[in-house]
């Protein structure tokens, strides 16, 4: 039961179709002394899947931070040492909102009022992707997507548009050319 609750949740901050009641918040933060150019290639830190719930999960999110990698003009290896690896994180919590109105039913001369409260359930999740230098260990770049989906499929949306939203703010290959990469 409690690994059904676990992916559940992970399945509200994760990703594919429907619509999203808030798009997800993206910021991005980078070592600026570093010249990312250098870099050709890459490889994934072991990821823990008790942080998804299960390791399919685990693998489609693997899966679509590989291919955005390389659109971006970077090669995967397995072969040889990386100039860098990927980590990523996902991360949910339910949460709960409550709001109270009063409701006032009558006419001019008197009438009752009473008070209405509404709960909302959604889950909270944040999707973190860092860059780390090999032979530096250290971060050289890390992008964060915050916010909440209500149900499935807003978290698959969440996901497909928090991914979309962090690997735009990742600089192709040639764009680190002597120092910090441009835009906020």
């Amino acid at each position: 039961m409690k690994h059904r609750v676990i992916l559940a949740l992970v399945a509200l901050s994760l990703a594919a179709a429907g619509c999203v009641s808030t798009k997800p918040v993206i910021r991005h933060e980078w070592d600026g002394s570093t010249d990312i150019s250098k870099y050709a290639t890459f490889n994934f830190m072991k990821a823990e899947h008790g942080a998804f719930g299960s390791s399919l999960m685990a693998r489609r999110v693997r899966n679509d931070l590989g291919k955005a990698m390389v659109a971006k003009g970077y090669q995967y290896t397995t072969t040889s040492t990386p100039d860098f690896l990927v980590q990523y994180y996902l991360w949910s919590r339910p949460r709960t909102s409550a709001y109270t109105s009063t409701v006032y039913y009558g006419g001019p001369y008197g009438g009752v009022a009473t008070q209405q409260t509404n709960v909302s359930q959604y889950a909270e999740g944040t999707f973190t992707v860092d860059i780390i230098d090999v032979n530096k260990n250290h971060l050289v770049w890390r992008g964060i997507a915050y916010g909440e989906a209500q149900g499935y499929d807003e978290a698959m949306e969440f996901f497909q548009q928090a991914l979309a939203g962090i690997f735009a703010k990742i600089p192709e290959k040639s764009a680190f050319v002597g120092g910090a990469p441009g835009g906020a």
